[in-house]
């Protein structure tokens, strides 16, 4: 969401992660307030931000929030 501080965090994060793990996975942002049903469907809870990989279409892990860019890449790393 535009509103929200750590989402344009996690926003920058991203696009400098994407060149570096384009091989391992994909990117895709979804901003809540144009599509309120996505977080619906796939929140484990409030609050925003929230990060999910996916695999094969299911879930095999979660996150909320955003602490930096090395934490995100480590989670990514861990998960995948």
């Amino acid at each position: 969401a535009e509103w929200c501080g750590p989402c344009r965090g996690l926003d920058s994060a991203i696009k400098e992660l994407r060149p570096k793990l384009s091989n391992k996975v994909e990117f895709f942002s979804v901003d809540i307030d144009q599509k309120p049903e996505l977080f619906r469907h796939y929140r484990s809870g409030g609050g925003i931000p929230q990060v999910i990989i996916f695999e094969k279409g299911k879930v095999i892990a979660s996150q909320r929030g955003f602490g930096s860019i090395e934490q995100l890449e480590s989670w990514i790393d861990q998960n995948t």
